[in-house]
């Protein structure tokens, strides 16, 4: 299961780590929790092959 997860988890860090109100989350404590839904979905969109392709 953790090799599963193991992608998604570094995106999330990699794409967190590059956001523009990273600075603000530190002195926060925290991350948005709708931000990192609408990351996994993307990351999830990414890696779902299309089902039309021939």
């Amino acid at each position: 299961m953790a090799e599963k997860n193991t992608p998604l988890i570094n995106e999330l860090l990699l794409q967190v780590a590059l956001h523009p109100e990273f600075e603000t989350w530190l002195e926060e404590g925290k991350i948005p929790t709708e931000l990192l839904k609408k990351l996994k979905l993307r990351n999830k969109m990414r890696q779902t092959p299309l089902l039309n392709q021939s």
